[in-house]
């Protein structure tokens, strides 16, 4: 004991002896050689443990601490780091026990009877559980909990928010012991408050437990409500620790302007639970100064404002402790100590970087605390710039622009220096100068534009720009243009650039503007054109900007918009067109001009095949197919005999009457939509080579004295205008064919020759053939009489009728019945004759 007092006593002496060195003023140090920092290092003593103590420690009784350590101070935790194990603290968790609540039911009101939950007379109202309302005393109920699992516990806590009336009566509690109900306690009536129940008991402690609240002989004036439910249970477990205090005697404190208490771990060796420090000149110490450090980091703190007392203690104690901290952590710590010292020189302003701009002095205060004063100031670059003995930093020439890094130093009196860099950047930022405002311009369009414009800088201008660089040009501030400009606006933004890149712009606009209207190289002139004929005009106008053409008649006309050929897209009619021709400039300038375009019909038809003599058959009808041509259209067709002939609009001649035998002189014209007439002749010849037709008779059978009496046909469009007979000694004819016989004849065959002639001399004749028979006892048949008179007049039955040619049918009908109308005076002849032969008739048929 006495040693270890010896020991402290000769550390004390040469702490004083150090103080005492401490307070010797330093000689002023001019070189880079810095002095080392003045600071005090205070060890701490172990003030109690979880361990016997031994009777070299103090006999202090303290509250209760965790843990073990070893190698202790002042031996232990006052070595640097790296220093041996035997020089080094370890601290020890060891192992406690705590204690844990665990909710097992948490039901805060009822609306019901909760699932898997058992009542019986009892209501719920309010969030409440109740009594039922009374009928029969006495009368009670009861209503408990589902299963939960209590087991491996060591305490049950139930809580119940529960109030009323039931003074005499009871309201209790019960357990549930796995096979009946354990009564725990009775509720006191009163105001709603949390009344709670506890039990240590094992049987409680199992994995079917439950709670059940139960009241009993009420007779109607008792009630209850309760909600609250709440049921938890406690369990132990085991977890390690450790909490130490220190204590510091003999600090000086309030004396430096640095304290700070500083923490060196043993790299690599500490567990990584974390660590918190305590700090406080009270014992045990309550302020809270690292609460995280993770024992493997060393750091340090400033209790400045913590330290007020020449003693001081330091609790360090684990971060973890729950259940879930199984493990023994143990932690090496080299060196606990409070470091007291003075501050080396600091900046008061801390050296910024600074811009300047170009051509601008530098002028910049260096501001730093040197303790006790300042030895002198210190600069890198002594070429471009100079520092002061106040701090005072100038340019020693005038700098361009660019970037200097400055380095900058000062020295206490005590050797120490303060150092920092910073750079000074020196630039130009000033604009170039317009020499004069520039303008808005105004040009005509095909002129050629210059705009000079100009500008100044103090370093010279580097190079000029145009936003436009297709249709302008820039060079040394004259603008041109590239292009021919085309009329509007044209927005320019010209900028110039100094040597230092600065540039200014400025926006102008050049308005071109075309006032200029187009010329007539060939002006429109009036036209005349054939009607039938394309229309093909060429007109020519000259501009400096684009032309377009425009013709007011675009229904009949269309011009070309680019070459101003005007051509016509319709069929243009006789007529005048009144035109007009509009040319325009790309840019609205516009000129016209009016002409007139006359399309007339000059052209007569042509024949398509010229009209020639035709000729035909008496008789025959006359159709003749005329066909001529015209552009406009034959309009009209014109004959000169309308008598006989009628020609149609689509120049087919017909005859309308029964043309006689001659020649037609036939005058025809045709005449176009525009009135132009073609004239045309031609001779329509009509001839009759057709000799009559005859209507040849059967043989003729007479009886032996029989008279002939027979009615020949003959036709002929011409008509028949004579009869011959060869045979005139017993025969005769009449004009109109009748043939008869000049008395009775003599039996055998007689041949008779007819010749009938038309009005146009055509003869033609046939050979009647006369059979008289012999024998007067066989005579032929009796002619009927009406035969003979159908024959007379022209109607013969059977006769066979030959046309020579087909001839219209028709005209040969009308002119049999105009022959027999001719000859009706003969019918009634031939009536006469039969009536004077009659008796010599009925007196042959008497014989027979």
């Amino acid at each position: 004991m006495h040693a270890r007092k010896f020991i402290i006593l000769l550390l004390a002496l040469i702490f004083v002896a150090m103080m005492v060195t401490s307070n010797t003023p330093n000689v002023a140090i001019t070189n880079n050689t810095e002095a080392e920092p003045e600071h005090i290092i205070i060890e701490g003593i172990r003030q109690y443990t979880l361990s016997a103590e031994s009777s070299e420690y103090p006999d202090y009784s303290y509250p209760e601490t965790y843990g073990t350590s070893s190698n202790e101070p002042p031996l232990g935790m006052g070595q640097d780091s790296g220093g041996s194990v035997d020089n080094r603290t370890l601290l020890t968790e060891t192992e406690q026990t705590a204690y844990s609540w665990s909710e097992k039911q948490d039901v805060p009101t009822f609306s019901g009877l909760p699932t898997s939950w058992t009542a019986s007379e009892i209501a719920y109202s309010g969030g409440y559980f109740t009594e039922t309302p009374f009928d029969t005393f006495p009368y009670g109920g009861y209503i408990y909990s589902d299963f939960v699992d209590t087991s491996g516990s060591n305490r049950i806590s139930f809580s119940l928010d529960i109030g009323g009336s039931w003074t005499g009566q009871t309201v209790s509690v019960s357990f549930w012991n796995g096979a009946t109900w354990d009564h725990i306690g009775d509720y006191t009536d009163g105001p709603i408050t949390t009344q709670t129940f506890t039990s240590t008991n094992v049987n409680h402690q199992i994995s079917n437990f439950r709670v059940q609240v139960y009241y009993g002989l009420f007779d109607g004036d008792q009630s209850f409500q309760a909600n609250g439910w709440y049921l938890e249970a406690r369990y132990e477990y085991q977890y390690y620790a450790f909490q130490a205090v220190y204590r510091f005697d003999t600090v000086d404190y309030n004396s430096y302007s640095i304290e700070e208490l500083h923490v060196d771990y043993s790299a690599g060796f500490s567990s990584t639970e974390n660590l918190a420090f305590r700090f406080g000149t009270g014992n045990p110490p309550t302020t809270i100064i690292e609460p995280s450090s993770d024992g493997d980091t060393d750091f340090f703190v400033d209790i400045h404002s913590y330290l007020t007392g020449s003693t001081c203690y330091i609790e360090i104690r684990d971060t973890s402790r729950s259940s879930s901290d199984t493990t023994q952590n143990l932690w090496y710590i080299d060196r606990l100590y409070i470091l007291l010292s003075e501050p080396a020189p600091v900046w008061d302003d801390v050296p910024t970087d600074k811009i300047l701009e170009y051509s601008q002095p530098l002028s910049y205060q260096m501001n730093a605390t040197l303790l006790p004063s300042c030895d002198k100031w210190w600069l890198n670059d002594t070429t471009n710039f100079a520092i002061d003995g106040n701090g005072l930093i100038t340019n020693a020439i005038v700098l361009p622009v660019g970037t200097y890094g400055v380095q900058v130093s000062a020295n206490d009196t005590w050797g120490r220096s303060i150092t920092d860099d910073f750079t000074i950047t020196v630039q130009d930022t000033v604009d170039p100068v317009w020499t004069s405002p520039i303008t808005n311009q105004e040009e005509e369009y095909g002129v050629g534009f210059q705009y000079l414009v100009g500008a100044t800088d103090a370093s010279g201008i580097k190079s000029w720009h145009l936003n436009d660089s297709i249709n302008f040009h820039i060079d040394n501030g004259e603008i041109t243009n590239n292009t021919i400009l085309e009329d509007g606006y044209y927005w320019l933004n010209v900028s110039v650039t100094d040597n230092h890149d600065n540039s200014i712009s400025e926006i102008f606009s050049i308005f071109i503007n075309d006032t200029v209207n187009p010329e007539w190289v060939i002006s429109p002139v009036d036209q005349f054109l054939e009607y039938g004929f394309d229309f093909d005009y060429d007109l020519v106008a000259s501009d400096l900007a684009p032309i377009s053409w425009v013709i007011n008649n675009s229904i009949n006309f269309a011009i070309d918009p680019n070459n101003g050929t005007i051509k016509n897209i319709t069929s243009l009619s006789v007529q005048t067109y009144g035109l007009q021709v509009n040319v325009t400039d790309s840019h609205g300038n516009r000129i016209s001009k009016s002409f007139n375009l006359l399309v007339n019909d000059t052209i007569l038809p042509v024949w398509v095949t010229d009209p020639i003599d035709q000729f035909r058959e008496f008789g025959d009808g006359f159709i003749y197919d005329l066909d001529a041509f015209d552009i406009a259209g034959v309009h009209s067709w014109h004959i000169n005999d309308t008598a006989n002939f009628v020609i149609d609009s689509d120049g087919i001649v017909q005859n309308f009457t029964y043309l006689s035998v001659g020649n037609y002189s036939l005058y025809v014209n045709t005449t176009d939509a525009h009135g132009n007439t073609l004239d045309g002749y031609f001779i329509l010849e009509v001839e009759d080579t057709t000799p009559p037709l005859w209507e040849i008779p059967p043989t003729q059978n007479l009886q032996y004295h029989g008279q002939l009496a027979l009615q020949l046909h003959a036709s002929d469009l011409a008509g028949i205008v004579q009869w011959n007979l060869n045979y005139t000694g017993n025969f005769s004819i009449s004009s109109s064919g009748f043939l008869t016989s000049l008395g009775n004849l003599e039996d055998g065959w007689y041949y008779i020759e007819v010749t009938a002639i038309d009005a146009h001399g055509l003869s033609t004749s046939i050979v009647v053939t006369v059979f008289v028979a012999l024998d007067a006892t066989t005579p032929p048949s009796p002619i009927d009489p009406l035969l003979l008179v159908l024959t007379i007049g022209g109607i013969a039955l059977g006769a066979v009728v030959l046309f020579a040619s087909l001839r219209t049918w028709r005209a040969v009908q009308r002119d049999r019945l105009k022959q027999i109308e001719a000859e009706k005076g003969e019918v009634d002849t031939a009536l006469d004759y039969l009536e004077s032969i009659r008796p010599t008739l009925e007196g042959e048929d008497e014989d027979t």
